[in-house]
């Protein structure tokens, strides 16, 4: 064998013994890559993915148990097998819309039957729900292409189904064959309806907690903050951050004005503002043309992975524009919704109407 021809092999072994080890480097630990990039890597879940009926998911299930008695179930819904019940008759109605019957609202009404009501906190898009359904929307679509809450009445081995649009105080009643238990028991925390009780100091109905003698108990709430020791701890809030860029080691680190800790690579910038909100941007522009449910289910599997999202938490609005769509969730614990303070809500460097926003184009998270 010729020198040559040795080199020759000893190059091309080496380019291979490359490529391997690169490969090795950047794949052998997913664990600290981007979220998405894992995703990506692994296997790219479809937008009719089982997620997507989460959609059409109220943020809170209330059972009517007559007499203005209200029980408030917000934990646990995605598992509830009577939310999913609820949702399945919503579903029976979209495609019998032609025993659909129309009438003006009235709350005692449709409050007078033991029920179940499937409460949004926005008006929902009748198209966005049946398709987290994977139904159609039909002529219901052009009567009331939205809706504030669903309410469920059980009869025997049929349920009456009425989306009500109160803004519009419209109600398009469907029957359906579904059998659903009739709401039993006492609640622990009884909530009223304000329009049931008569109180017009709301402009719309308002489910209020009925006072009784003594105290509610609710198990207490620990607020931690997972950057905090005795001080501010920036080696922490770097090993936090690491999941959100690529390649971490990449990544630069600089205390900028108002003590902003910010994180950069040539396309994501990741700050940690003094209120305790961190704030990721991603500058990676996506060619892909997307749905709303898709960038929906891309929202979903990116806050799946970040861990530091450890509360149960709900859709509570999304604004869709030209170019994106954010969508807004806020947390549940204890069964009990979790209110953003003002204080964050003010105009600042860091404000936030919701405990998580996060902004998708193209299956692309842009903003979070």
């Amino acid at each position: 064998m010729t020198a040559s021809r040795a080199k020759s092999i000893a190059i091309a072994f080496l380019c291979a013994l490359a490529v391997i080890l690169t490969a090795q480097l950047w794949l052998g630990n997913l664990s600290v890559r981007n979220s998405l990039y894992a995703y990506f890597l692994l296997q790219r879940q479809s937008s009719d993915s089982d997620e997507s009926w989460l959609i059409s998911m109220p943020y809170r299930l209330l059972a009517n148990h007559g007499g203005n008695v209200f029980e408030a179930t917000y934990s646990g819904l995605k598992d509830n097998p009577i939310m999913k019940s609820v949702l399945s008759a919503a579903g029976e109605a979209l495609k019998t819309q032609d025993s659909a019957k129309s009438y003006s609202l009235d709350y005692n009404a449709v409050y007078n039957e033991k029920s179940y009501i499937c409460d949004y906190s926005f008006r929902m898009s009748i198209e966005l729900f049946a398709i987290g359904l994977n139904a159609k929307t039909g002529e219901l679509g052009n009567r009331m292409p939205h809706f504030d809450f669903i309410c469920v009445i059980p009869r025997g081995n049929t349920a009456i189904v009425m989306f009500v649009d109160e803004i519009n105080r419209a109600v398009s009643e469907f029957t359906v064959k579904v059998e659903l238990p009739v709401p039993s028991g006492s609640p622990s925390l009884i909530y009223e309806s304000s329009k049931l009780k008569g109180l017009e100091v709301f402009s719309s109905n308002v489910f209020i907690p009925r006072s009784k003698d003594g105290l509610y108990e609710y198990p207490a709430l620990l607020v931690t903050n997972p950057y905090m020791g005795s001080d501010l701890l920036i080696g922490t809030i770097e090993r936090k951050v690491d999941s959100f860029f690529v390649n971490p080691a990449a990544k630069l680190y600089f205390i900028g004005e108002n003590n902003i800790y910010t994180f950069i690579d040539e396309s994501t910038v990741v700050k940690y503002f003094q209120n305790d909100v961190l704030d990721y941007a991603n500058y990676k522009s996506s060619k892909i043309n997307s749905t709303f449910m898709q960038d929906y289910a891309a929202a979903l599997r990116f806050l799946r992975n970040d861990k530091q999202v450890a509360n149960e938490f709900y859709l509570a609005d999304c604004q869709e524009s030209d170019t994106d769509v954010t969508f807004y969730f806020d947390y549940v614990v204890n069964n009990l919704p979790v209110i953003v303070p003002d204080d964050y809500k003010r105009e600042g460097d860091a404000t936030l109407r919701h405990a998580i926003e996060i902004t998708v184009s193209g299956e692309n998270v842009s903003h979070y």
